[in-house]
């Protein structure tokens, strides 16, 4: 019997050039956006850029540095400084409020979806940190406020939330009105959930 004969014996071979034409379509790390928008990313990659700040601060923001941008008259202070794939802050004053001292990121999220949010973190003081996600500018919370006193060794924290709404938000990790001392932050990652 020939193929022509027996169309079924021609299915594997359909199936082998189908997969050679959409290789030959895209290419690995091409990804399509809605224009102006960040590429989506993966399942189970890092959302948050040099979470290991093996780059010091690059793509992070701080508050308490210098002068607040958002309250000029806030007298939180700290230094940044990252070194050994961990940033340290040393906070010299806490000033009035949670903002007062912050290390934040603005990451792209998706309406619906849930994140695992995890880090490390060590303080010489019992300082409390408090975690969130929140929206620039209008500052809506979409994850609340997330508490973690923190020890004098190393440990990992996490939390988990689902994302309110499509686009950026920042990713924020504030430390004043939380008293004087030293934190040290490493391994930041926020991922989508399995099964996300």
């Amino acid at each position: 019997m020939n193929a022509a004969a027996n169309p079924r014996s021609l299915v594997p071979w359909i199936m082998v050039l189908l997969v050679l034409v959409i290789a030959g379509c895209v290419t690995p790390g091409d990804s399509a956006s809605p224009a102006g928008l960040p590429a989506p990313r993966s399942p189970g990659q890092n959302l948050i850029r040099n979470g290991d700040f093996a780059h010091g601060l690059e793509s992070w923001s701080t508050i308490g540095a210098g002068l607040n941008a958002y309250h000029p008259e806030d007298p939180g202070r700290a230094v940044f400084s990252a070194e050994d794939g961990a940033l340290s802050i040393r906070i010299v004053n806490q000033g009035t409020s949670i903002w007062s001292v912050m290390l934040y990121q603005s990451v792209p999220f998706e309406k619906g979806v849930t994140y695992d949010i995890s880090f490390e973190a060590e303080s010489d003081s019992g300082i409390t940190v408090i975690s969130n996600v929140c929206q620039d500018a209008t500052w809506r919370n979409f994850s609340e406020d997330r508490s973690f006193k923190l020890t004098n060794s190393l440990s990992g924290y996490t939390y988990q939330f689902t994302m309110a709404k499509d686009g950026q938000a920042l990713f924020q990790l504030c430390l004043g009105r939380s008293g004087a001392g030293w934190v040290r932050f490493g391994h930041i990652v926020i991922r989508k959930s399995a099964g996300a």
